[in-house]
């Protein structure tokens, strides 16, 4: 449904058809919505665009969370185990970026933390992203 041949009531504004609702209203030239059904459509819109976005954010914030919570043990053990990070919801091909460490270990990172299995074998060492890059 177009908007043609409006025609302008004068203190009202030109009548229009809403896009959305299909109802009729009255408002500038170039308005295709109701106030509440422009904020419906643009509601819509913003919908799918989150759920594109969120397909690949969720799993590296999630990623992100595991980290964080096993960072202090990680620290205390020299590393967790590998089964201690498979118990979690973990997707360790979910990450953001590759930093090689100035010993050339190369860490995986995700939002704040990163993880390598380089330093021993079946164990996991978490570091701090920051970190990782102030020792370069």
């Amino acid at each position: 449904m177009k908007n043609e041949n409006l025609d302008y009531i004068l203190g009202k504004g030109f009548k229009h058809y809403c896009l959305e609702c299909g109802d009729e209203f009255y408002g500038r030239l170039n308005q295709l919505y109701h106030p509440k059904c422009k904020e419906v459509h643009n509601n819509r819109i913003a919908r799918s665009r989150n759920r594109r976005a969120n397909l690949v954010l969720k799993p590296l914030m999630l990623n992100d969370s595991i980290l964080e919570d096993l960072y202090e043990v990680s620290k205390k053990r020299n590393g967790i185990s590998l089964d201690d990070l498979k118990s979690t919801d973990f997707r360790p091909e979910r990450f953001s970026e590759i930093i090689i460490s100035q010993k050339g270990i190369q860490y995986f990172a995700c939002c704040l933390y990163a993880w390598t299995n380089e330093v021993e074998k079946n164990r996991i060492h978490i570091e701090k992203k920051l970190l990782l890059r102030t020792r370069k």
